[in-house]
């Protein structure tokens, strides 16, 4: 009996599954175009809010702390973070993803163990709770003042400290922070139960363009290779207007994946939204 509480599930159109399975590629999208406006900029917002000068709403998360290290630390919010991200779900039976990522008429989703996506790159689990995104926030304020602290000492110049907030700055904090951009989503999407595969330091020459599904945009995305190991794949086939010939699909895919005579080793198996395996 097959298990699929360990799948994560990408949600994608005909042509994108055929790309996937023929080419053992994923798309990773500049997150400035994923679907929520607010991408990568609600722990921003968050540690903005908190250090406001006229904040009284979270002061016991600045109190004490000294005014030049919490004005460094507004200062260092206007660094942006430039990341892609391959987006999957923690399910396979979303109607709402069908119809956001794939055809108006169904779509397919592909899961991977998140096993074998680790072999590529980590993973990160989104939240989606804004009193999660607070604590995170006041830890963060908490971490980077203390180290900036540390390097402290009476009588320093100013330009000794601000060589101490640089090093502050590019510590082990920046990478806390890029983490954060990615992880923390509105509420408003928590039914996608989101996991990443981000990417940072992309290339420019391995940037690649592509139209936006309506048009409008040119987005820009990189591409992930995926092992070929042998190992289980997943596909769904979703509420598409004619079943029959979604799940005959999935017979031409399965023969696409396991071709060992050209190197690619990939078991499919289809998966009923409604039955469990199928295949």
């Amino acid at each position: 009996m097959h298990t699929y509480e360990n799948y994560v599930f990408h949600y994608t159109d005909a042509a994108g599954l055929i790309s996937i399975v023929e080419r053992r590629k994923l798309w990773a999208s500049q997150i400035d175009y994923m679907n929520d406006r607010r991408e990568g900029t609600l722990p921003d917002v968050m540690l903005q809010g908190i250090l406001h000068p006229t904040n009284s709403t979270y002061p016991p998360a600045i109190a004490g702390k000294r005014p030049h290290h919490l004005n460094a630390l507004r200062a260092n919010l206007t660094n942006g973070v430039l990341a892609y991200a391959a987006c999957f779900s923690t399910t396979f039976d979303s109607l709402t993803q069908f119809r956001m990522y794939g055809p108006p008429a169904g779509g397919f989703a592909i899961g991977f163990s998140r096993e074998h996506l680790w072999k590529t790159n980590p993973l990160i689990e989104c939240e989606y709770s804004d009193q999660s995104l607070l604590s995170w926030a006041c830890m963060y304020i908490n971490d980077y003042t203390n180290a900036a602290a540390a390097l402290d000492e009476p009588g320093l110049t100013p330009e000794q400290l601000d060589t101490n907030i640089r090093t502050v700055n590019h510590s082990g904090l920046n990478d806390t922070i890029r983490t954060a951009r990615l992880q923390y989503k509105s509420p408003e999407f928590a039914q996608e139960r989101e996991v990443r595969m981000a990417v940072s330091g992309v290339n420019f020459d391995d940037v690649k363009y592509r139209a936006s599904r309506d048009g409008n945009f040119v987005i820009p995305y990189t591409e992930l290779e995926i092992a070929n190991d042998e190992v289980k794949v997943v596909i769904v086939a979703g509420p598409n207007r004619n079943d029959r010939l979604a799940t005959q699909a999935t017979g031409y895919l399965q023969r696409l994946a396991w071709r060992p005579d050209v190197g690619t080793r990939w078991q499919l198996a289809a998966l009923g939204m409604d039955s469990g395996f199928i295949a």
